[in-house]
């Protein structure tokens, strides 16, 4: 400890200033000398930061990082300079008696700087807390200042001057603080911050603020006086206002951008004389206003609002304000009021498209002009409420493509002008509703509308001058098309209206209640209507004059229909009129002192029909008659259902209605309707319901219900009002009454019980019980518009849309689609976590089914289809052929080697048994590729090729199901899929082994054949078990073990089905479990048994043939490794079904198990041949490998990791798999090349002709030799084993007998061959072939060889060392007799062979050598 201090010390001492004189040369000069008046540079990186004097120089500090463990002074400096590093001062300060510089420099956790003044340039202050502190306790001029992760508790910039120009705030939360107050900004952006109970910043101007994703509460952002370049996104107030500003002349704003802002206030508070706006885009606001004014002019000039959800404007009503506003854009709003002000409103050219809220809806503003505004796209809104006011122009309108629209309405106005509107394709539109108003309409244009309910013009207590209307292609079922109600003079000039159908219009204009009335010069045709063009009622003067009425269908009155009113009707033309039951051109319906005048008209064409018997007028309640016509009431219409009301008052009927719920606000209409359902207009009086009175409405004929009923708590209930309508009369003249019965429901899903009353879950939010309160929306989802309604996002599964219950989907997240439909997987998919195909076109209109590359596809069965069962069928017959035909091989290879080897014949029988090597590579490759296949089991992304070359070679039947599944599907079994499939494979199993036996056994008929149809049958049957094991038990499990999702138990093997029901369990008693025990237990362990019993019969033709492929290339002691193969791999399919869905837990399990497995081969060393030892260590090793690099993948958002390990998996697999192919290939060319050398050699032996033209063989290498004689030698050992096994077969005691007989420490038995098989060896190939008496005596050899054996068998419990070398002995006799006859053989050959023959050992190493 004491070296260190005293290495710093040292450093500090030694520290040393670089500095520049007044000359501009270069001076080192040590800390803590008196610096003088030079520029001076300290880097940190290499200096240490001391205290410091100076006689005014000028100091800059570099470095990378500083951090302050103690006070640092500065004396004496001209300015003290920070560059490019980051500072963090710790709980010290950093002071200096003149300015402080910091330039590019980051601060950090602390800012602790005191000078006379800091200077600050594009600074970074980062992950600092000020709490009840400045930043800095000095003036400071800021230009550029970035601030980020940092808090302000009661704080600010400083408390003395401050000059900001730039400044930039990110993820800052300022709290009961402020920045300051300055002159004049150039820029401020703030983002993702949070501003509360502040007053964020003062200032005059601000050039230009930008504000992101940020909250304030509590708070003013901007306190000044005018303010360009305004961008606010994103952001949230409570109770906070963006700017107020201020200033006693004018207040400008200009390019001013919002959107995404919510607001419970206003967003700019402005007090000023004048105010002046310029270019402001809105967009998806939800705030109060945005602006609150105190002002008396204000102009605006290109707003545009889109998406706005509040006010424009509130202004101080104490006091008038002039508003002129140049082209004004409003699209896709909502508001109560967009302009809340009094005093006078002025638009000049806009839009006002697609909104829901009214232009102006006031009744204090006094004058009011619009011009050239065009509205479009309106649905189900006021535009324009008008009361108490002077002055109103609108000109030059359009107003196009709405519905459901009232577009003006006013109300008591002194003066009303309307020219040059136009009203184009609109359905369900009032023009003008007007009260109490004087109005002059000029060149109003009305087409293309479709109206059912609305009236175009309504006008009640008021003085109306029309003139040039032009009405086209009118369609509309209301009472009237132009309803004119009460007032002193109504003037109608040059109206041109034609093609309008108002079937129900009871006039196309109506005119009621005036003293005066007159139209002129005006034309009606192609008109459909039901009381006449023109219906006049109570009207003292009404004059028509020059007006012409062609092609116009009528019920009654087709020109007018005229009640209780004085008429003058003089020059008028009526041309081709059809009144279908009464009235021709006039129908006139007089009472009380009324006159008429009719007069100079012209009449051409006119049709009139009745329709019922009678017509009545009455006002009492009259029953319905076939003969009558009654404009009375008849029918009752409520709930938009109609009832007779005579059945009413008898009982007939009762009125019951359902689905009705606490809180919520019932709405319905009550109309009398008339014969023809028409409803009647003349009820004056209110109607009671419950003792709530409801006023009549004239204008849509009905009275119009609402009302509340809360309950205690959401049940079935059912309630009882009772309506009267005194003005109806009973036939006993008693009022009319009625009980109706609301059927009162619980809350449905999606709704809360709260209050009483049943609430929607809005939106965020969801609920799919309503006795519990609405949940906040779940992370697995997009967004939740409220209610039940969830929109998962791709990638996420759940069983139906009523459940919050979701499932990623894994590994394809391609497959779920997400969304809020109640069925969110892909084309094809089908079931749970989308893991299914539909294969009987459950959700699909196609049938789809499982390909190779896992995917569910298209059924098309066409040629290619059919074809591809025949060819996978035709490729596990080829493997299991070769490998049935290559164990058998194999086998009797290795027993005629250890015959030979018992005998004293040791040579080369490594490298003459390649079909042997062959057999076991095949099965070891196969087997990898068995375990390999079932990490696709695991849901691991291995490479596509491993994947297919894993499906063909290591679950052969499910690459075969794969193909056969649209057939199987085709045939239409009464087997669900998932059960048939693995019925199938157990068929196609039994198929295979049936096929090999039907065919040896036709085999057999043909030719003789080493092997019997029992060893075929096992051996083939052992085969078929062993190599479609990972199918059979894999798809069993999959059907016994259940995948659970979203709570609900799905089968494995077909996620579609439920598990554990009852068809599910029928099948697993009679089914799954029987053949589960059968295939993966009793079968197994029947082999376990058999080779137990037998391990001392290992080298028997009995056990070694049949039973061979078991242990045939592991040593005697581990005859059982095979079962150990078999359990690991069983081990894999439990693992892999019971924790398909807990993959870590499944990764460790499986990973234990393979280094289990692992250890106990090293241990055990169980091969014949070491190579395959490490063989099988090493793909066991690679298996590992690629199943931890298939580990990192598993939701790894890395894609470069993800391609890495991929790139791994492939080149280590592919490697290995390179070498397996290339061993096999080594060994079969080798076979095949052998083979050849023998064929060619025999057809030259045959025709020595061709000996001429090929050039013979000739072993030229020890194996090839070697190869030669053990080709020779082996068929004639197999005859001589072949004899000894069938006659080992007669009794038990003979076959202990031949067990001790083959024992190696008594090969006394096999030396009676030896001498014999010598000689046959020592045969040239040509020569045996052409000199039959050898092969007689060789033959006879054999047989006395056999006969031999027989009587020892005979006599088993005499035999011993004597009888066996008299029998030897005997033997040797024999042979002498027959070498008579070999004495042509070559001397020369013969000690060539012999030598050999006696001297094998050195030169099978050696060939051993060579070979590896």
């Amino acid at each position: 400890m004491f070296i260190l201090i005293l290495v710093a010390f040292l450093n500090i001492c030694k520290a040393q200033l670089k500095c520049k004189d007044s000359h501009n040369l270069t001076v080192q000069m040590e800390l803590t000398i008196l610096i003088p008046n030079y520029n001076c540079y300290l880097d940190t990186t290499q200096e240490v930061l001391i205290n410091m004097t100076s006689q005014n120089a000028s100091l800059v500090i570099t470095g990378q990082k500083l951090q302050l463990n103690e006070n640092v002074y500065f004396e004496g400096f001209n300015s003290v300079e920070f560059q490019e590093l980051e500072v963090n001062t710790n709980t010290h300060s950093i002071i200096s008696d003149s300015q402080i510089i910091l330039k590019k420099v980051t601060l950090q956790k602390h800012c602790r700087f005191i000078g006379s003044l800091i200077i600050i340039e594009n600074v970074s202050i980062t992950q600092n807390v000020f709490r009840n502190r400045q930043m800095f306790s000095s003036p400071v001029m800021i230009n550029g200042l970035f601030i980020k992760d940092t808090s302000l508790f009661q704080s600010s910039i400083t408390n003395q001057y401050l000059e900001l120009q730039n400044l930039f705030l990110e993820s800052v939360h300022i709290i009961n603080s402020t920045l300051g107050s300055v002159d004049c900004i150039n820029q401020i952006v703030i983002s993702n911050s949070f501003i509360a109970s502040s007053e964020f910043l003062k200032c005059n101007i601000i050039q230009e603020i930008k504000l992101y994703d940020s909250f304030i509460i509590l708070s003013s952002l901007i306190k000044a006086s005018g303010c360009v370049h305004i961008s606010v996104r994103n952001v949230s107030l409570s109770k906070a206002t963006l700017f107020i500003l201020d200033n006693e002349n004018q207040v400008q704003m200009k390019n001013i951008n919002f959107s995404l802002i919510t607001s419970d206030s206003s967003l700019i508070t402005v007090n000023s004389p004048y105010i002046n706006i310029t270019d402001m885009m809105n967009y998806q606001l939800k705030v109060q206003s945005i602006f609150q004014i105190s002002s008396t002019d204000m102009y605006i000039k290109n707003i545009t609002c889109q998406e706005l959800d509040g006010s424009i404007l509130l202004s101080n009503q104490s006091q008038d304000l002039i508003l002129l506003i140049n082209q004004f854009n409003l699209i896709e709003s909502t508001s109560r009021k967009l302009f809340d002000m009094s005093g006078s409103f002025q638009i000049r050219t806009g839009i006002f498209k697609s909104n829901n809220c009214s232009l102006i809806n006031s009744i204090i503003i006094h004058e009011v002009w619009i011009d050239s505004v065009i509205f479009q796209d309106l649905n189900n809104q006021l535009i324009l409420s008008i009361s108490d006011s002077n002055t109103l122009h609108l000109t030059n309108l359009t107003i196009i493509a709405c519905e459901q629209i009232i577009f003006a309405k006013f109300n008591t106005i002194i003066s009303v002008t309307l020219q040059n509107i136009k009203l184009n394709n609109c359905k369900e539109c009032n023009f003008i509703v007007q009260n109490q108003t004087n109005t002059f309409m000029k060149d109003i244009f009305i087409q293309d509308i479709q109206n059912f309910f609305s009236t175009l013009i309504y006008s009640q207590n008021s003085n109306l001058v029309l003139k040039r209307l032009n009405l086209k292609n009118i369609s509309s079922n209301a009472q009237q098309i132009i309803t004119i109600i009460e007032g002193e003079v109504i003037e109608l000039t040059s109206l041109i209206i034609n093609n309008v159908e108002c079937q129900f219009c009871e006039g196309i204009i109506k005119i009621s209640n005036f003293h005066s009335a007159q139209i002129s010069k005006s034309n009606f045709s192609n008109l459909l209507t039901f009381q006449g063009t023109l219906s006049i009622e109570n009207t003292i003067n009404f004059t028509a004059i020059n007006n012409q009425f062609i092609n116009i269908t009528a019920i009654d009155g087709t020109s007018f229909y005229i009640f209780n009113s004085s008429i003058k009707i003089l020059q008028n033309d009526f041309i081709n009129l059809i009144a279908k039951q009464k009235g021709g051109a006039i129908y006139h319906i007089q009472a009380y002192n009324t006159t008429y005048y009719i007069e100079n008209n012209s009449v051409s064409n006119i049709t009139s029909s009745k329709g019922q018997f009678t017509y009545l007028v009455t006002e009492s309640i009259t029953a319905l008659h076939t003969d009558f016509y009654i404009d009375g009431p008849v029918f009752f219409e409520i709930f938009n259902q109609t009832y007779s009301l005579n059945s009413l008052i008898r009982k007939q009927i009762f009125l019951s209605f359902q689905n009705f719920k606490s809180g919520k606000e019932i709405n319905f209409n009550i109309s009398i309707l008339d014969s023809d359902k028409v409803r009647l207009c003349k009820f004056q009086e209110n109607i009671y319901l419950n003792n709530y009175s409801y006023n009549f409405d004239q204008y849509r004929c009905n009275y119009q219900i609402s009302y509340l009923y809360y309950q205690q708590e959401p049940q079935d209930e059912q309630l009882a009002i009772i309506i009267l309508l005194e003005q109806l009369k009973l036939y006993n003249n008693n009022p009319f009454s009625i009980q109706v019965l609301l059927n009162f429901t619980q809350c449905e899903i999606g709704e809360q019980w709260i209050r009483n009353s049943c609430q929607r879950c809005m939106y965020g939010t969801y609920s799919f019980d309503f006795q519990a309160p609405c949940l906040q929306c779940i992370p697995q989802a997009h967004s939740c518009s409220g209610g039940a309604e969830i929109d998962i996002k791709p990638g996420y599964w759940r069983p139906h849309n009523l459940t919050d219950s979701i499932e990623q989907c894994k590994p394809q997240l391609s497959l779920c689609l997400g969304g809020k439909n109640n069925f969110t997987c892909g084309e094809g998919y089908l079931g749970a976590i989308c893991q299914d195909c539909d294969y009987y076109s459950i959700r699909w209109e196609k049938q789809y089914a499982r390909s190779l590359s896992n995917y569910c596809v298209e059924c098309q069965f066409n040629l290619i289809d059919q074809i591809k069962p025949i060819l996978a069928f035709l490729w596990i017959s080829s493997v299991l052929y070769l490998s049935v035909c290559g164990a058998l091989k194999m086998a009797r290879a290795q027993l005629i080697g250890h015959y030979l080897r018992l005998i004293g014949l040791h040579f080369g029988t490594r490298s003459t048994m390649t079909i042997d090597q062959t057999e076991v590579l095949l099965k070891m490759i196969s087997t990898y590729f068995q375990l390999l296949s079932i990490l696709l089991v695991l849901n691991i992304k291995i490479p596509q090729p491993f994947q297919f070359l894993s499906q063909i070679i290591g679950n052969p039947l499910q690459t075969f199901g794969f193909q056969i599944e649209c057939l199987l599907i085709k045939m239409q079994f009464q087997i669900e899929i998932v059960y048939l499939k693995q019925i199938w494979n157990l068929i196609t199993s039994i198929i295979f082994v049936s096929l090999f036996i039907f065919t040896y056994f036709i085999q057999s008929l043909c030719k003789h054949l080493e092997n019997s149809i029992q060893t075929i049958f096992i051996n083939s049957l052992i085969q078929v078990l062993f190599y479609f094991q990972g199918d059979l038990i894999e798809g069993l499990f999959e059907i016994l073990f259940c995948l659970k999702a979203s709570g609900q138990y799905y089968i494995q093997a077909s996620t579609q089905y439920i598990c554990y029901t009852n068809e599910h369990q029928i099948y697993i008693r009679a089914y799954i479990i029987p053949v589960l025990l059968t295939i993966g237990l009793f079968k197994p362990l029947f082999y376990f048994i058999k080779l137990n019993r037998n391990k001392n019969k290992l080298w028997t033709c009995q056990i070694r043939l049949p039973y061979g492929y078991l242990f045939i290339e592991y040593k005697n002691q581990y005859y059982y490794w095979e079962f150990v193969r078999f359990i690991v791999k069983s081990m894999f399919y439990i693992l892999s079904t019971l924790l398909i869905q807990d993959f870590k837990l499944l990764f460790l399990f499986v990973i234990l198990v393979l280094l289990c497995y692992l250890e106990l081969l090293n241990k055990t060393q169980p091969y014949l041949d070491h190579k395959f030892n490490v063989l099988d260590k090493i793909s066991t090793q690679l298996e590992i490998v690629s199943l931890i690099l298939a580990y990192i993948q598993d939701d790894n958002n890395n894609q470069y990791i993800v391609d890495i390990t991929n790139i791994l998996i492939s080149i280590i697999n592919l490697i290995f798999i390179l070498y397996f192919i290339y061993k096999i290939m080594i060994e079969l060319s080798l076979e095949y090349k052998k083979k050849i050398q023998e064929k060619l050699i025999i057809m030259i032996e045959r025709f020595p002709w061709l000996g001429k033209c090929i050039k013979k063989p000739v072993p030229s290498t020890m194996p090839a030799r070697i190869n030669y004689l053990w080709k020779k030698a082996r068929l004639h050992v197999y005859n001589f084993i072949s004899q000894i096994g069938n006659n080992t077969l007669e009794t038990k005691s003979q076959a202990s007998t031949i067990q001790r007989s083959f024992d190696i420490n008594q090969p006394g038995l096999l030396n009676t061959l030896k001498p014999q098989l010598m000689k046959y060896l020592q045969q040239p190939h040509s020569q045996l072939r052409n000199q039959g008496q050898q092969l007689e005596v060789s033959q006879q050899s054999s047989e006395n060889v056999s006969i031999n054996q027989s009587q020892i068998l005979e006599k088993h419990q005499q035999i011993n060392d004597s009888t066996l070398i008299q029998n030897k002995q005997e033997l040797q006799n024999k042979e002498e007799e027959c070498s008579q006859v070999q004495r042509q053989t070559s001397t020369q050959n013969i000690k060539k062979c012999t030598s050999f023959i006696i001297q094998p050992k050195l030169k099978i190493k050696v060939i051993k050598k060579q070979r590896i």
